[in-house]
């Protein structure tokens, strides 16, 4: 048996995890169905080279269109698996292989490099207000607008595992260069208002975050302006990203405190249940800061940010 590394396949998979097509959680097999599917349906016409490039080791001593000269499957359903590398580490580090060893080992390192690119990228994160005074008001033109703040200055936040506190002029710059929208639900497909058609105004006033939304002539803002005029809608949230943010404690060290000072804003919305908060984006930036202050000499801020660290990491 002549073993060689089949180039072609390492070569899609690296292709497949720079698209992010790959699993890191799921068990592997490889069975003679998925064999199968890469093959096709046509007997006459099997895929062999589909077959080939899903696997990373070729035998030059056997027939390229037969199963034996393929080994070594990586992947299948259009991802790359992480449990198939593993076990072609472990295989073949049994069989001393050690360039496939390598390869499997580099294309997990590059899986870790997506992730970590991946996790970095700007989130949206949404905050929301409860009770707010949302307005349905007559423009001069006989239009109907939706007005009302969608964030509040300096006030503590409510309902997340830490206090979070936006900053008068956090929006300034976004309100001046951004093209937001206003939506119901935070559905994209409900569209409100748009500042670049002139349909949206959002400006920082001395309370916060102020919008007022022309309302279209759609059945959708038609039934909005009823459900606001009735008060069943009485919420309003906005999507952002965060540019600028720190972290400080509060109360000898019991309660954090998020300070927000510069976000994108990317839309406002009334919205019938303000969703408790999603704060996963948030709780990195926490992380990465607690984790500073772990590492800080003084054995006080030491102790705070490890009792702080597990507390979040139980949540």
């Amino acid at each position: 048996m002549s073993v060689l590394l089949h180039r072609a396949g390492e070569d899609h998979a690296r292709k497949l995890i720079k698209r992010g097509q790959f699993n890191d959680t799921a068990p592997w097999s490889f069975d003679a169905d998925d064999g199968n599917r890469l093959l096709g349906t046509d007997p006459d016409n099997l895929d062999w080279d589909k077959y080939a490039k899903w696997h990373l080791d070729s035998d030059s001593e056997k027939d390229t269109d037969s199963r034996a000269a393929w080994k070594y499957p990586y992947g299948k359903n259009d991802n790359v698996y992480r449990s198939a590398l593993r076990a072609i580490q472990t295989r073949a580090a049994q069989e001393g292989l050690n360039t496939i060893f390598d390869v499997a080992g580099r294309l997990m390192d590059l899986m870790d490099e997506q992730s970590e690119s991946k996790a970095n990228q700007p989130m949206i994160e949404r905050r929301n207000l409860d009770n707010v005074e949302i307005r349905i008001v007559k423009g001069d033109d006989d239009s109907k607008h939706i007005t009302g703040h969608a964030a509040v200055f300096n006030k503590d936040s409510v309902g997340l595992c830490f206090i979070e506190r936006i900053l008068p002029g956090t929006f300034k710059d976004s309100i001046e260069k951004d093209d937001v929208v206003a939506l119901f639900n935070h559905d994209s497909n409900i569209v409100l208002g748009r500042k670049s058609a002139k349909t949206l105004t959002v400006e920082e006033d001395k309370e916060g975050l102020l919008f007022d939304a022309t309302l279209p002539e759609t059945y959708a803002a038609k039934d909005l302006h009823i459900l606001v005029d009735r008060g069943d809608v009485n919420g309003a949230s906005f999507g952002f990203i965060t540019l600028d943010d720190k972290w400080e404690t509060e109360n000898e060290g019991e309660t954090l405190v998020r300070i927000l000072s510069k976000v994108q804003l990317i839309d406002v919305s009334p919205a019938t249940f303000p969703a408790f908060p999603d704060t996963k984006i948030a709780t990195r930036s926490m992380d990465r800061w607690l984790k500073q202050e772990l590492a800080a000499n003084s054995p006080w801020r030491r102790e705070i940010a490890r009792r702080r660290l597990v507390l979040a990491e139980l949540k």
